[in-house]
């Protein structure tokens, strides 16, 4: 099996990318700890970014 997601790219996906990570703490205050980008703003980020697909399996 394949999976495929088209981006931006890399440049501005991680302009994007980081943006919206910024955006998510600015209105939510998660507790303490460590967080890796999807347990902090939802494994379908990538997904969400401009530029980008949805994730496709084949």
């Amino acid at each position: 099996m394949t999976a495929r997601i088209r981006t931006d790219n890399t440049y501005s996906l991680t302009v994007t990318g980081a943006l919206e990570v910024v955006d998510h703490l600015m209105k939510n205050k998660p507790a303490g700890g460590a967080y890796t980008p999807a347990k902090l703003v939802g494994a379908d980020l990538v997904t969400r970014l401009p530029g980008s697909s949805e994730l496709q399996i084949s």
